[in-house]
Parts: C-alpha cells; structure tokens; sequence
C-alpha cells in the first residue's frame, strides 16, 4: 500500500469536518496545544527509520543518544544534502536516500539543542 500525503487544502478540509463534529461522544482528548504528529509526512519518518536502523546495526541503537560534537553532524548532514543535489540520491555505502541521512543528522542536532548543549561546537559570528 502506498501513501499519498494530503494537499494542503485536504487537512483544511479535513479539520474543518473535525472541527464542526465537536466533541467526541465518547471521550474528551485535551491535546490541542501537542504538537500535531500526524503531519510529519509518513514517507520521510519511514525513510529516517530505515536509516536509523542501519544505524543501529552498525553502532548500536542508541549511539547517537551519547552525544557528540555537533559540527560533526553538521558535516554529515551538509555532505548527505550535497551528493543529493549533485545528482546521487543514495549513499553507496547504505543504499538509502541522501536526504534520510540528512533528517536523522538534524533530528540528532535538534535532540542535542537540549540533551547535549554543552557538546555545541559551531563557530559563532563575532559580535
């Protein structure tokens, strides 16, 4: 089965109908101001998985978790862009998609903003 992302003009159409339905008949789900997880377009998650689980094949599943300087996942995740906009659009060495690589390095850095501030070794602007 594959998936086809909704337009834009679809999820207004479809909140609107939720919207209009009001409150469930059988429960109260309080959870407006969570972030909406069921945006995040299936595809991508499921290809940052696959990178993720040759990750975990080759370091360990949580490897990442134990921090590391972060110009470092930058560096990955600026080569993975650059050999996906020069043409490649697989690693040669995991045979999945540049640009899966790249979102595991940035979901990496976005957990380090707050697991691992002190390993933030990017070369700040004078001011």
């Amino acid at each position: 089965m594959s998936y086809t992302q909704p337009t834009p003009e679809e999820l207004d159409a479809m909140v609107d109908v939720l919207e209009k339905r009001g409150p469930s008949a059988t429960g109260v789900k309080h959870d407006r101001e969570k972030p909406p997880m069921a945006l995040i377009p299936r595809a991508a998650m499921e290809a940052e998985a696959h990178v993720l689980a040759f990750g975990k094949a080759k370091y360990g599943a949580w490897n990442w978790a134990g921090g590391m300087e972060w110009s470092r996942l930058l560096g990955a995740a600026l080569r993975h862009i650059y050999a996906y906009a020069d043409g490649e659009t697989n690693d040669p060495e995991s045979g999945l998609n540049h640009l899966a690589h790249a979102r595991c390095c940035l979901g990496f850095l976005l957990d380090y903003v707050e697991s691992h501030p002190q390993l933030d070794d990017r070369r700040k602007k004078p001011e």
